[in-house]
């Protein structure tokens, strides 16, 4: 059987595992001791959804041609987040011009902060995602004094906000929004992050 460990073939050996089930569990308990774990497994090219891992533990080694394993660990989702904390600045900085962008009636530019939000937004919301896979590690790492879940869900009242005065063309709320409620919450993502 080929193992593959985030893309990269690693050379194993053997001991008392049987059946993929068998290696799997062992890749868990070496993953524990590095913070890590495994987000997604392909066995001879297709991938093994949740409900279907069980039939691993009947799968015979032999039986394997490949398996290709993809781990994520604590400090990936970390270095992510800084990865990501020069887009953020300068969507921080789009933010606080919109109101003069949407006054100035440049709705191409406007729309174009706009959908740089949501883009930032929605890999903000996949790292918080990810943090819950170790409670030990980002439990007590903090925004605002909010948990990283929590900062994140207080984004929704203001986005439905948002969402709504962009859709019906109040350019004054939309860029009241932007620049005194989601640039000062970007920027304390920022500023927590770089912490961490």
């Amino acid at each position: 059987m080929k193992l593959l460990l985030n893309g990269q073939e690693i050379g194993f050996t053997l001991e008392n595992e049987k059946t993929v089930g068998d290696v799997l569990r062992s890749l868990e308990l070496e993953c524990e001791k590095n913070n890590a774990t495994i987000i997604r497994i392909a066995v001879n090219g297709s991938d093994i959804q949740a409900e279907k891992i069980d039939e691993l533990n009947t799968l015979a080694v032999e039986n394997c041609d490949t398996a290709d394993i993809t781990t994520i660990s604590s400090s990936d989702i970390i270095a992510s987040m800084k990865d990501l904390l020069p887009e953020l600045e300068k969507l921080a900085a789009n933010l606080e011009e919109l109101p003069v962008t949407l006054q100035g009636s440049d709705m191409n530019k406007a729309g174009a902060v706009i959908k740089s939000f949501t883009d930032q937004f929605d890999v903000l919301c996949h790292l918080t995602t990810l943090t819950a896979l170790f409670p030990d590690v980002f439990s007590s790492k903090t925004i605002d004094g909010m948990s990283i879940s929590d900062f994140i869900k207080s984004f929704s009242p203001i986005l439905k906000d948002f969402e709504n005065a962009f859709s019906s063309s109040d350019t004054v709320l939309t860029g009241d929004l932007a620049e005194y409620e989601l640039k000062p919450r970007i920027e304390s993502y920022i500023n927590a992050v770089r912490s961490f």
